[in-house]
């Protein structure tokens, strides 16, 4: 089937599937139970002056519960483990009651959704309009949208940061990147490899500004919250880090690297997971400085291949990654259609995942279930071969132009 087929067949099967979550979101919900009311928890503590207890788990139980009128989370709470900085954010919401404010925070997710789809139309502007189309249209069908818009998650905002920082980047425009990659510690996991892109390819201006923000940002919230509460948080991830599903944490539910052996093999491999899931993010961190360590104008298309293995590499060796944050795997995939598109390679199979990828994604998560892996982990997978091998492919080819005119290939 030729590329135009599988876009055309895209287009109707996503903008399909995006109704039919528009419809799912606008059935009354009975009850929040999702991050919005962790995110909520904590800026009822700030707002109630026990902020320097924010990491206080049998309080932040407590609070949920009254909010919750006596409901509570599996394992007594779900913990508030983002940064200081979160909570004074959210202080302001706090002013209303819990549905309320989850109905003010739905429509600023709807306005974040518009910007996005605005970012993602600029980031695709010289293609035909029905690849376009088919783009905005992959986004809306994505089960972690939806997932998104129910738990009130940041996820949506964190794909805008990441297409916004390759966005700036790309245009020269290295202080608003910094800016961005400020705003994307807000959920700081996420943007832990693009920093480190920043540094490995020496975009100083805007890791100079992204450290001026975040030493105004820590010192602002200790100010608030006290300065212990930075160890705190440090602390709080890193006990996220080590815990499994008895812990507040479901590790079995999630989709990196540490969940599909869980998935896959159950509590057998619990024992070393998380050695293996910490061994695995700290080799991310290294591959990702070595993969910026040769410089690479934006206009050529080394550049958006080496983003796109920046992000996946972010998301599948991540510490603590739910589903609804496999909107990331989103803006892996376009910059690397960029990449395709950009070097003149048939870029059909790249129309044929995204026309698959979310009614996949969607038909194994709530119509049947699957057995040892998930979608959204066979979705990295895939990807994550085909832009290993453009990589190696990019290397050989640059090895071969680096060589000395008359030496042997051999």
């Amino acid at each position: 089937m030729r590329g135009g087929r599988w876009l055309l067949i895209g287009l109707i099967l996503n903008l399909g599937l995006a109704v039919s979550n528009v419809a799912f979101l606008a059935q009354p919900a009975r009850e929040q139970r999702g991050d919005f009311v962790q995110l909520y928890t904590a800026g009822t503590l700030v707002r109630g002056g026990e902020g320097r207890r924010l990491y206080d788990y049998r309080l932040q139980g407590e609070r949920q519960r009254a909010l919750l009128g006596g409901w509570s989370f599996p394992g007594g709470v779900l913990p508030f483990n983002y940064p200081p900085h979160v909570a004074l954010l959210l202080v302001p919401l706090t002013v209303v009651p819990l549905r309320p404010a989850f109905l003010v925070w739905t429509a600023a997710q709807a306005a974040l959704l518009i910007l996005l789809l605005r970012t993602v139309w600029r980031l695709t502007a010289g293609q035909p309009g029905r690849e376009r189309w088919l783009a905005c249209a992959t986004v809306l069908a994505l089960p972690a949208l939806l997932l998104t818009f129910a738990q009130g998650a940041f996820s949506l905002l964190l794909l805008l940061v990441v297409l916004k920082v390759y966005q700036a980047l790309a245009q020269g425009r290295e202080r608003p990147a910094g800016l961005w990659l400020a705003l994307g510690t807000l959920k700081p996991q996420l943007v832990v490899m693009p920093v480190l892109a920043a540094l490995g390819a020496r975009r100083w201006r805007a890791v100079g500004v992204f450290t001026a923000v975040m030493a105004i940002v820590v010192l602002g919230s200790s100010a608030a919250l006290g300065p212990r509460s930075w160890l705190d948080c440090l602390v709080a991830v890193a006990q996220a880090g080590r815990a499994l599903d008895a812990q507040h944490v479901h590790v079995s539910a999630t989709i990196n690297l540490k969940g599909a052996l869980v998935f896959a093999f159950g509590p057998a491999v619990e024992g070393f997971v998380a050695a293996v899931g910490l061994g695995g993010w700290l080799l991310a961190c290294a591959a990702t400085v070595w993969l910026w360590r040769r410089p690479v104008r934006p206009d050529q298309a080394a550049f958006p291949l080496r983003w796109a293995a920046t992000l996946l590499l972010g998301i599948f060796f991540n510490l603590h990654l739910y589903a609804q944050e496999g909107l990331m795997i989103f803006a892996a995939g376009l910059l690397f259609d960029d990449y395709l598109r950009r070097s003149g390679q048939p870029r059909a199979g790249m129309a044929a995942l995204a026309t698959l990828g979310p009614a996949l994604w969607l038909a194994t998560e709530f119509v049947v279930p699957p057995r040892f892996i998930r979608a959204p982990v066979v979705l990295q997978l895939v990807l994550g071969a085909w832009i290993a091998r453009a990589l190696l492919r990019e290397r050989t080819s640059g090895l071969r132009r680096d060589q000395p005119a008359g030496a042997s290939d051999l």
